[in-house]
């Protein structure tokens, strides 16, 4: 039987950027490689072997073979990041202010509080932002230059079909999981809400105008909690990645030229456009949301219920997903979020579908800021033997991330071979 890591559930040494084990007592600390004008430390091969040991207590610090192991998926992790350098691809204060806080927030849901995060590290947390902001642009440096590399890949029936005969044996069985629907709405301002936003940004736009500092004006006014206390600033993204409107009306301006108020599904923006390429953008902007009233809020709890009801009476709950919800990525999909294992969902909604039977729909509930949403069971999938006929999407998954992971084997020994780096004995 052939043997496979299946690439869902793949812990990739790098990704535990993101969890790093502080360390208890002193070790002796050495460079034992360089990539680039990066050093990799005794201490970092031994950080990375802990956190594994605190998954699986048979791991020892002192393996040989585990420690080389680490230190080559490090050297190539930092191989990726020396070509994303050399790509000049960039990362934003913005971007990373904004992990962080994720991160920060992953942290207190594990251990309970941000003093407990200071115990366990010996340092406050502003150290360790710091600390992690470093790791924080190399894990997105790593993942925006294979994005740019591997993002178009797909996989054709073909194979997929090849992958599932290759490996069936070894991907994993299909548990009990919940066939989950859902559809959003965003709540809508009223057109004077929309005005107020926009005569203030005519305000703004013409005291920058006259001399005023648009740095400063941001950080009175911007409503971007992340880029205000930065004058604004967003730093270099690709065209692609902003919003279309955005990106239009930042490109159309000459350096240094503030926009008319430009609107967005965030509100309005002043930009000022700083630099641009052909395909990057290196911006500053105010941003002015648009203000929704508790009436609008109910409005749109209204409109979903009457959806709920229209679903109870008999009407095709994907149909009214297609028509009727602001969820780009499921509304083609009639709302469709996936089969999932109950405990995959957050403890909300799992004690909410506890409480549904197949082929029920909640009631509104808040989705994200600004939006709220229902959700339709469809149909409980009882555990079973993955197949191509019941679970094609998933096995394209799989079968998709695995032949990215093996393009990326051989794209890094490329870079082994085109980058500097050595072992430092």
């Amino acid at each position: 039987m052939k043997k496979i890591i299946l690439p869902l559930l793949i812990v990739v040494l790098s990704g535990t950027l993101f969890a790093q084990t502080p360390q208890t007592g002193l070790v002796m600390d050495k460079v034992v490689a360089r990539v680039g004008n990066m050093m990799i430390m005794q201490s970092d091969v031994n950080g990375q072997i802990a956190y594994i040991a605190q998954k699986d207590p048979s791991v020892k610090l002192e393996d040989k073979v585990l420690q080389q192991k680490v230190l080559d998926m490090m050297i190539d992790e930092k191989l990726v990041i020396s070509k994303a350098i050399e790509d000049s691809l960039e990362v934003s204060e913005t971007q990373i202010n904004q992990n962080w806080e994720i991160y920060l927030q992953n942290m207190i849901q594990q251990v309970g509080s941000e003093k407990r995060i200071e115990q366990l590290y010996g340092m406050s947390i502003a150290e360790i932002r710091q600390r992690m902001k470093i790791e924080i642009r190399n894990k997105q440096l790593s993942d925006m230059v294979k994005e740019k590399e591997f993002g178009s890949l797909k996989v054709n029936h073909n194979e997929v079909e090849k992958f599932y005969n290759s490996y069936k044996d070894s991907i994993p069985d299909i548990p009990e999981s919940i066939d989950l629907y859902h559809i959003i709405k965003k709540i809508s301002a009223k057109e004077s809400a929309k005005d107020d936003a926009y005569k203030l940004a005519l305000k703004i736009r013409d005291s920058v105008l006259k001399g005023g500092d648009f740095g400063e004006f941001a950080k009175k006014y911007s409503d971007d909690v992340y880029s205000k206390t930065d004058g604004g600033n967003l730093g270099w993204f690709d065209k692609s990645k902003l919003f279309p409107e955005f990106a239009k009306g930042a490109s159309a301006l000459n350096t240094g030229e503030v926009s008319m108020p430009i609107e967005t599904p965030l509100g309005y923006h002043l930009i000022q456009t700083i630099e641009k390429n052909e395909t990057q953008l290196n911006t500053r902007h105010i941003l002015f949301k648009i203000g929704k009233s508790d009436n609008d809020r109910i409005e749109t709890m209204d409109f979903l219920k009457k959806l709920k009801d229209s679903v109870d009476k008999g009407a095709s709950f994907e149909t009214l997903a297609r028509r009727f919800s602001d969820d780009k990525d499921t509304k083609g999909f009639g709302g469709s979020i996936g089969e999932n294992p109950m405990e995959s969902y957050p403890a909300n909604i799992q004690t909410l579908l506890k409480d549904m039977k197949d082929g029920q729909v909640s009631d509104p509930l808040p989705y994200e800021e600004d939006s709220y949403q229902i959700l339709y069971r469809k149909r409980t999938v009882k555990p079973h033997k993955a197949n191509l006929t019941d679970d094609y999407k998933r096995i394209e998954q799989y079968a998709l991330v695995f032949k990215q992971n093996e393009l990326q084997k051989e794209w890094v020994k490329k870079l082994r071979k085109t980058l500097y780096w050595e072992y430092v004995k």
